[in-house]
């Protein structure tokens, strides 16, 4: 075994929202975990950038003080140590680690060939890079700590159902974000509605729960012979519990978000039906290429 002081590391760029946060973390932990090297998260991004670093909410390695396998380290916004040079990509001189970038949204097989001291940085949006260790996954992508009132309510109203789907309906800075708006598919009603009718030939669906940040928008547009229930009370400080919540349910239809991805994962129901749209995105380059993202037993529709 490597001494503990870090001379040896995986370094993971932690970026983005909760969703791709957990992406991340779960490829470098795979990576780290394979040659059985230390890991560090670097959290520099978020200097910078509106969303919240939220993997502290989970039972990742940095809070389980027993895991005698690995070091955990996190380089936090004011601890940047990495010489950032901007050309095409970003580049990193960092005592002779080497930088590993993900060169695109689909899986990159060259992950498998990663030597230990490199800086990867990406989303890795896929299962395939966490694959050999996903049980481990499972068990730290669980919640530190107890949810809210208003969580544990909902929770059991969904564990009173025989039969619940969760709903996400990412709206927001999907349409009022001009970048967004012009990356990201805005699914509408009808996409829902199959959604529904499909997991209605097999399963009598005994109640939808709606996940949303424009809740408004769902109740004027999503309309289902079926009782619905629309999930509110917990704001983005509190978005691992509407992950959570969406867990619970028996089945899953996930917006073209990883935030609902990841919902749909940690679902434990062997049976589970997962549907996700055919097309994450509008725009059609190796940037934006969601073939490796959903597993191959989840069910796509068009939208």
């Amino acid at each position: 075994r490597r001494s503990s002081d870090l001379s040896f590391m995986i370094i993971i760029q932690i970026l983005g929202g909760l969703g791709n946060q957990m992406f991340s973390y779960a490829c470098g932990r795979a990576v780290a975990d394979r040659l059985k090297t230390d890991l560090v998260l670097d959290l520099s991004s978020y200097a910078r950038y509106y969303r919240k670093y939220s993997l502290n909410r989970f039972n990742i390695i940095d809070t389980q003080k027993n895991d005698m396998k690995k070091t955990i380290k996190i380089i936090k916004y004011g601890d940047i140590f990495l010489q950032r040079y901007f050309d095409s990509h970003f580049t990193y001189q960092l005592n002779g680690i080497k930088p590993i970038f993900e060169n695109g949204s689909a899986y990159n097989k060259s992950i498998e060939e990663v030597e230990d001291n490199s800086y990867l940085q990406g989303y890795w949006g896929s299962e395939k890079y966490f694959s050999n260790i996903k049980e481990e996954i499972r068990k730290e992508f669980t919640l530190r700590e107890k949810i809210s009132d208003n969580s544990a309510m909902w929770c059991e109203r969904i564990k009173r159902e025989n039969c619940s789907v969760s709903m996400h309906i990412r709206r927001g800075d999907y349409i009022n974000v001009a970048a967004n708006k012009n990356i990201f598919e805005s699914l509408q009603s009808e996409y829902y509605q199959k959604a529904i009718n499909l997991i209605k030939e097999k399963y009598d669906i005994s109640a939808i729960f709606v996940f949303s940040n424009d809740i408004l928008w769902c109740r004027e547009h999503l309309k289902f012979d079926i009782p619905v229930y629309y999930v509110d009370g917990n704001d983005e400080d509190h978005g691992h519990e509407d992950l959570y919540l969406m867990s619970q349910c028996t089945h899953n239809i996930i917006a073209n978000s990883t935030f609902s991805w990841w919902g749909a994962w940690l679902n434990n129901n062997e049976n589970k039906i997962v549907i996700y749209p055919k097309r994450f995105y509008k725009l059609n380059d190796k940037w934006h290429d969601s073939k490796d993202l959903c597993p191959k037993e989840w069910i796509s529709i068009d939208n």
